[in-house]
């Protein structure tokens, strides 16, 4: 997360934690944490290849970047497709379409869940299956790809 945040600073310290990481975690949950932030962010593999490459690097550094290159890279692209033309269309549901279109009204998670007469939690569930099929983190940045490819 820290690494996903963008900043200098949270940069850093994600690559300082590496070692860390790499020492503290048991080896059988050490995999499932390469593969989720993998998945999550694709720069995450970007940090343990700096790790392997300093001279005085982790011993375990170069394993886990040789066990991430034969990780899938992303979630399976259940929210993608390609129509006819060959051209990406995003494969959301009815009711992902209608939080979108909610989304594109403005308000808070609360605003939309009245609209839609379900719970905030619900919206947020919502939410991310629509940021994670659109690849995306935020509102705005969903509501520009839905908008470039048709979906709005």
């Amino acid at each position: 997360m820290l690494q996903r945040m963008g900043t200098p600073s949270s940069v850093e310290t994600a690559r300082d934690l590496v070692p860390d990481l790499l020492t503290r975690a048991a080896p059988q949950r050490l995999l499932w944490i390469l593969s989720i932030g993998r998945m999550l962010s694709p720069s995450f593999a970007d940090l343990f290849v700096a790790e392997a490459a300093r001279p005085e690097a982790h011993p375990f550094a170069a394993t886990a970047v040789e066990a991430m290159a034969r990780l899938p890279l992303r979630y399976p692209d259940v929210g993608r497709g390609r129509d006819a033309s060959g051209q990406t269309r995003f494969v959301l549901t009815a009711r992902e379409l209608e939080v979108l279109q909610q989304l594109a009204l403005g308000g808070g998670n609360a605003d939309l869940a009245r609209a839609l007469f379900v719970s905030e939690n619900t919206v947020k569930t919502h939410l991310a299956s629509i940021y994670r099929k659109l690849d995306v983190d935020r509102r705005v940045d969903a509501l520009r790809v839905a908008r470039t490819h048709g979906l709005l």
